[in-house]
């Protein structure tokens, strides 16, 4: 899930995240906000998303979105539930 800490912004052609306790800010593209915005919904519905809304095949779609969920839980801005 999304941490609910960070500060997102759409600034149209960005989406901006910030983290308030490391002052860090995060950048994404428009597949980068589809993933942000539909994380709770897990990788199956984002690669769903992706594949209808822009043109990339479900593998490659797969292995992005898992790639950003990743680099996005090692940044702090998505925590994972156990």
């Amino acid at each position: 899930m999304r941490n609910p800490d960070v500060i997102s912004t759409d600034l149209g052609d960005e989406f901006l995240l910030l983290d308030p306790h490391t002052r860090a800010m995060f950048t994404l593209n428009s597949t980068g906000r589809v993933v942000w915005q539909h994380v709770e919904d897990g990788v199956d519905a984002i690669v769903t998303i992706l594949t209808e809304q822009f043109a990339i095949g479900p593998e490659q779609a797969q292995t992005d979105v898992r790639a950003l969920i990743a680099e996005l839980v090692s940044a702090g801005l998505i925590v994972t539930t156990d």
